[in-house]
């Protein structure tokens, strides 16, 4: 089980800047042109857990997001609730 963000070597920042900002994960060269940010850690893909939670807008993604959360849940024997509130962006937040 893992969480993965795959981006092209053009955007490898991008991959940088989010392992600083969460503080955790690694990166790895996927491809000759593709990276990948990788958490598979218990604790960190509950922390990724948290943080995306109730936070999501689109219903492909809070629905992978719950199906994510039940595998974590049935894998590591927790029972974090999974929030299916759609949060709707505006011009006054980010």
């Amino acid at each position: 089980m893992a969480f993965v963000i795959t981006q092209g070597y053009r955007n490898i920042a991008v991959l940088y800047h989010i392992r600083e900002l969460i503080g955790f994960g690694s990166i790895t060269k996927q491809g000759p042109q593709t990276f990948r940010y990788v958490v598979q850690d218990e604790v960190g893909l509950g922390h990724i857990i948290e943080m995306l939670n109730g936070r999501l807008v689109l219903e492909k993604r809070i629905s992978g997001l719950l199906r994510f959360i039940t595998a974590y849940n049935k894998r590591y024997n927790k029972s974090i609730e999974g929030i299916e509130i759609r949060v709707m962006p505006t011009r006054n937040d980010g």
